[in-house]
């Protein structure tokens, strides 16, 4: 079981999905209104919601890195930890251009990881859902959780 507050997934050469924080209300969202459904339709409805509303371009993923550093570097305490997922076949310069965004900051409060991965993949986890857990300071928080 991993653990990461930001996901990275390379879907091709000009296009990238991103989940963080934010996505477990859409999820939370998606669970009340179509629980009803089977767990299959139930974990399609979420990803097929998740994909479209946060998949973009590689400018925009600049745009998303350069906001994360802004995060961490007004907040030397914080902890961010980024699982950045790539095709076999992705150009590896893309997954370099990504670390160097990440790892340049000032309090070097940002880490990651690098694994092997498509979107395909995701869509074919076996259930996707939130989980109430507590955080290191006992704050209780939403998480989603991907089982494959």
């Amino acid at each position: 079981l991993g653990r990461a507050q930001i996901l990275i997934q390379l879907i091709g050469n000009d296009r990238v999905f991103w989940m963080d924080e934010s996505a477990s209300d859409l999820v939370s969202k998606i669970e009340e209104n179509y629980g009803y459904l089977s767990p299959v339709h139930l974990r399609n409805k979420i990803l097929s919601e998740l994909i479209k509303q946060n998949s973009f371009s590689f400018n925009k993923l600049g745009e998303k890195l350069e906001n994360l550093r802004t995060r961490a570097e007004k907040n030397p305490s914080a902890k961010f930890f980024v699982l950045i997922r790539s095709p076999n076949d992705m150009p590896y310069f893309r997954i370099v251009d990504i670390i160097a965004k990440l790892s340049n900051t000032k309090y070097r409060n940002i880490n990651y990881g690098c694994v092997g991965g498509t979107i395909a993949q995701i869509k074919k986890c076996k259930r996707i859902y939130i989980v109430a857990e507590k955080d290191s300071n006992g704050k209780k928080r939403k998480n989603i959780r991907i089982d494959f």
